[in-house]
Parts: C-alpha cells; sequence; structure tokens
C-alpha cells in the first residue's frame, strides 16, 4: 500500500517590478505568500527624506545651509532699491563735456524703477535743449534718450549700474567708447543722492572724473514744489 504524502505547498514566484515588487502566487486553496507585497512610500515622507539627504550631504560638504538674515538696515542694498523705486519726474538737467563746459538743457523726463530693479530713464529733449547738447559737443540725432535694463544697486558707493553694461572689459572697443561720449549712455555709472527734500539727484561721470550728466528728480506723486519771489 502506497502511504499518502500531503502535497508540498505550491511555490511563490516573485515578480520585481522598477520601483516595488508583487508576488504571484499559484492558485491552490489554503495556499500562503511567503512575500507580502511592499506598501508603496507616501509622497510625502520621500519628500522629507529627500530634504533630509540634502541637508546632510550639504553638511558633510563643507556647505552647510546659510541661516543669515537679509540686511534690511538703513545702509543696505535693499533699503536703497526701496528708496530709489517707484516713479520721478525730472526737475533739471545739466550737461558738460570733458573740459568742463557744461550746458542747461530744457527736457522733460520720467524715471521708473520697479520692485525687480528694472529702471528705465526717458528724456523729451526741446529743440532748444537739442541746441544746447550741440553747444557742448553732444551730438544727439532724436529728441528722445532712453536707457532700459536690469541694475545692480551699490549701497554703500551709492551707484546704479546697468548690467551687462561691461565697459571695463572692453576698455578699447572704438564703438563703445563713441558711445560713451555721451554722458547720458546707458554704459556709464550713474551716482546717487536722495537729499533731506526728497529729491533725487543722479550724476554721470566722465572718465577725467569730471561730471557728465546732472539731472535732478521729484516723485511723481509729489507736486513740484512752487518757487518763492525773490525779495
Amino acid at each position: 500500500m502506497t502511504p499518502n504524502h500531503p502535497a508540498a505547498p505550491p511555490l511563490a514566484t516573485k515578480i520585481v517590478f522598477r520601483d516595488r515588487a508583487a508576488t504571484a502566487l499559484a492558485a491552490a486553496p489554503g495556499s500562503v505568500a511567503r512575500d507580502a507585497p511592499t506598501p508603496a512610500m507616501p509622497r510625502s515622507w520621500a519628500a522629507l527624506l529627500a530634504g533630509a539627504a540634502c541637508v546632510l550631504a550639504s553638511t558633510c560638504m563643507g556647505q552647510p545651509l546659510s541661516n543669515t538674515p537679509i540686511d534690511t538696515g538703513a545702509n543696505s542694498t535693499v533699503a536703497a532699491r526701496k528708496a530709489l523705486e517707484g516713479t520721478w519726474r525730472l526737475l533739471s538737467l545739466e550737461v558738460a563735456n570733458a573740459e568742463g563746459r557744461k550746458a542747461t538743457v530744457q527736457a522733460e523726463g520720467e524715471l521708473v524703477l520697479d520692485p525687480f530693479a528694472n529702471l528705465k530713464i526717458v528724456y523729451r529733449v526741446a529743440d532748444a535743449g537739442l541746441k544746447a547738447l550741440e553747444s557742448v559737443g553732444v551730438e544727439q540725432p532724436t529728441p528722445v534718450i532712453s536707457t532700459t535694463g536690469e541694475v545692480a544697486i551699490d549701497a554703500a558707493g551709492q551707484k546704479v549700474t546697468y548690467v551687462g553694461a561691461d565697459h571695463s572689459e572692453r576698455a578699447f572697443d572704438p564703438d563703445l567708447a563713441a558711445r560713451r561720449a555721451n554722458p547720458l549712455a546707458l554704459e556709464r555709472v550713474r551716482y546717487y543722492t536722495i537729499g533731506s527734500d526728497g529729491v533725487l539727484t543722479l550724476k554721470t561721470r566722465h572718465d577725467n572724473g569730471r561730471d557728465a550728466a546732472t539731472s535732478r528728480w521729484q516723485r511723481a506723486d509729489i507736486e513740484p514744489a512752487t518757487a518763492k519771489p525773490v525779495q
């Protein structure tokens, strides 16, 4: 008589996918899975672990994350940008050549600095203003002078420089030299001061250090001051 041996339990076959394991079991009553399916990790936990890994990697590489607060003091770049930000109306414009000969230029103008440090300056020069420019050797073929672009603000030096104005690297470029001959050229650094009366003064300088263009501005939301009669 042949003894009855219990049937061996069916073998479990593991099928491995890219990011999870699934177990396919042979269909048989009473079969038991040897490997339980691996639950998927919640996205929130995955993000948390990834962030922790970044912090650890940064620390191990000698580059700890900085928690230094942004300087917003009176002499900070943030404070300087806030002081200059907004729309300004031209009060006066004076231009001088490299020898120091000056001329007052009749013009209207608008200066706008937005929160993203994009600066636009527009001068609309009158006919008499164009003649004044000619008198100091400045050739201006059109009555509208406009400079637009992103600027870098140096609060310590009280300077505004258009980003990309790489005049220091192109000192011997004849085309650049021709543009810089104009005191109002984009390539020139603007030096600024804001007086106690709220008037903004912008200056550019010639390569010899003399003033090239001096413009005075008042915020557009302030009425122009009325000139007092001479006593």
